[in-house]
């Protein structure tokens, strides 16, 4: 629905805000009863964001906060709770938390989630700012550590030399993450429906095949030796299908 190239030397939230109230709107006339969810990186945890979302019905957010000496001081108790774990078992221990925080720039405390673990590298803590109201571990493993896998399967080819190039390539990106989306969503069994990019191009796309054109049909054949023709096949017949 939306991806916006910003240039290098622009704030992340450089007009995610007026994105964002564009796809809410979007998103309200296509789904009017559904709850929405806002996830984002930290470099959106902004007060404006903030304040908009809670303003609008039915809307929770789940976003990054950048960590300070006043943000990680609640939680030196189970900083000390995860180390002590981790020396006895030998296992990273992953523990969380949730108290009231307010910021100076901010006109009321929000929530925040901080999860905290210990390893061989040290300690290792991370917080969320969120308007839920769900138990920590729940919100930020859920909605946290689910996030963003569409970050790993787009972009990540903008090396035209103009800046309007790039934007045109993220949209390709963006809509060929899109079918992607849509091919997994028609595929059967747990392991496709899951497959990344990579796996789904390799498996469906990357194939040898002999195509021949005709006035009315477009025939396919393929080698009769292909290890993945029943996956292609019952992607075939979910397609003819309709939708789910």
């Amino acid at each position: 629905m939306a991806a916006v190239l910003r240039p290098g030397n622009s704030h992340a939230v450089h007009g995610a805000l007026a994105v964002l109230k564009r796809l809410l709107q979007r998103l309200r006339q296509a789904y009017p009863k559904a709850p929405i969810l806002v996830r984002a990186d930290a470099g959106f945890a902004v007060p404006a964001l903030y304040e908009y979302l809670e303003d609008q019905p039915d809307t929770r957010y789940v976003i990054g906060f950048i960590t300070n000496s006043r943000v990680l001081a609640p939680t030196a108790p189970l900083l000390f709770k995860a180390q002590r774990q981790y020396q006895e078992t030998g296992e990273k221990p992953r523990l969380c938390t949730a108290f009231s925080y307010q910021a100076d720039s901010w006109d009321r405390p929000r929530r925040l989630i901080s999860k905290v673990g210990y390893g061989p590298l040290g300690a290792n803590r991370r917080v969320l700012v969120t308007n839920l109201v769900r138990r920590p571990p729940l919100a930020y493993d859920h909605l946290s550590v689910l996030r963003g896998d569409v970050e790993t399967d787009q972009a990540d080819g903008l090396s035209c030399h103009r800046f309007l190039a790039n934007q045109f390539r993220l949209l390709l990106h963006t809509a060929a993450s899109c079918l992607f989306w849509l091919l997994r969503h028609h595929l059967q069994g747990p392991e496709p429906a899951t497959a990344q990019v990579n796996t789904l191009r390799l498996k469906l796309l990357k194939i040898g095949a002999r195509i021949r054109s005709r006035c009315r049909r477009l025939w396919v054949h393929l080698a009769s030796g292909d290890p993945y023709r029943d996956l292609l096949a019952g992607l075939r017949q979910n397609l003819r299908a309709g939708p789910a």
